[in-house]
């Protein structure tokens, strides 16, 4: 770890637009609210608005937006550590989309709950397994594989 200020290191819960470079209609995430100490798990907070890109007819949230959460979870996670260890993050995208399952649309005006869990890492490839919930309802779950450059700075 570098010499970071201790006042420069985030806390958790930690806003997302500090943590990943989205901005706009593009960030999905509000806010990483937890990341374990051993860098394998993750949770983060979504609110759903009316009229936002990743929403659909009749207010329904579509299969894209599920993807993305997590994607932008895994940014969070990747972000809030990049800055605790003392560098900078660096871009990331997604790079496969396995086995992934939505069971409800939820609508518009509902907050979300992303959780993920790291299975193996890879130099800067990484595969992750996530849920999406509303409440204690499992909205969606799946694996994606990310790319992240700062993994290895």
């Amino acid at each position: 770890m570098t010499d970071n200020n201790q006042a420069d290191i985030p806390k958790l819960p930690c806003p997302a637009d500090t943590l990943i470079p989205h901005e706009g209609v593009m960030q999905l995430i509000d806010c990483l609210q937890e990341r374990s100490e051993d860098r394998k798990t993750a949770k983060a907070t979504v609110s759903l608005a009316r009229g936002h890109l990743f929403i659909g007819a009749c207010d329904q949230v579509t299969s894209e937006f599920f993807i993305e959460i997590l994607a932008q979870t895994a940014a969070a996670a990747n972000g809030f550590d990049t800055i605790v260890d003392g560098r900078k993050p660096g871009a990331g995208f997604i790079v496969r989309v396995d086995d992934f399952s939505v069971f409800h649309h939820r609508l518009a005006g509902e907050q979300l709950r992303a959780e993920i869990e790291e299975l193996f890492a890879l130099g800067d490839m990484t595969m992750i397994k996530g849920e999406l919930f509303c409440g204690n309802i499992l909205l969606a779950s799946g694996r994606i594989q990310v790319w992240e450059e700062s993994k290895q700075q």
